[in-house]
């Protein structure tokens, strides 16, 4: 019986991992506080509705269920509108768009992405909500996982990145997908 259920429960895993979609998250809810004993970093995509480079990347890159699966795992992601006209606190500092005319990037944009604004891009904090990394431009799905790979269990700063390049085929990504129940 204890088999049944523990192989039950095995194929039910793989099923939900192999049909996972990213739990994106409201910034609005996610900036409000630092939570306390997150163990997981934040992942904010910077996007825009008029952007085809991001709905390329939504379509490509996020909608692949091995991208989905490692970003739940182990980011809060926020797929942030990057011309949102939205008021909100991103740990302790309130944030807002102050461009009077539409197609301006929000104040939070511009704070993440200084003058290098473009779309998609993307950002990594930590668990203390500090900025780690950003990358800018559309990433297809085998290049993305190699990038959100790089910060988890803090790879970073373990090992430099031609290191982990040159391990991430035969120890980081078969540790990472047996930590998120991927075959």
């Amino acid at each position: 019986m204890k088999k049944v259920l523990l192989t039950l429960s095995l194929v039910l895993a793989t099923v939900l991992a192999a049909n996972a979609q990213v739990e994106w998250q409201p910034i609005e809810k996610v900036g409000v506080t630092k939570l306390e004993g997150n163990a997981k970093m934040f992942f904010i995509d910077f996007a825009t509705d008029w952007c085809g480079w991001c709905k390329k990347m939504d379509k490509d890159t996020y909608e692949k269920s091995v991208v989905a699966a490692i970003m739940n795992h182990y980011y809060i992601s926020v797929h942030f509108d990057a011309e949102t006209k939205n008021t909100f606190l991103w740990n302790g500092k309130e944030y807002s768009n102050t461009a009077s005319r539409r197609g301006n990037p929000h104040d939070f944009t511009r704070a993440v992405l200084g003058s290098q604004i473009g779309y998609p891009s993307v950002a990594i904090f930590d668990q203390q909500m500090n900025l780690v990394q950003v990358l800018s431009g559309y990433q297809g799905p085998d290049d993305f996982i190699k990038f959100i790979c790089f910060f988890v269990n803090d790879n970073y700063k373990k090992y430099s990145y031609q290191k982990y390049m040159e391990i991430f085929d035969t120890q980081i990504y078969p540790e990472i997908k047996k930590e998120v129940g991927l075959k």
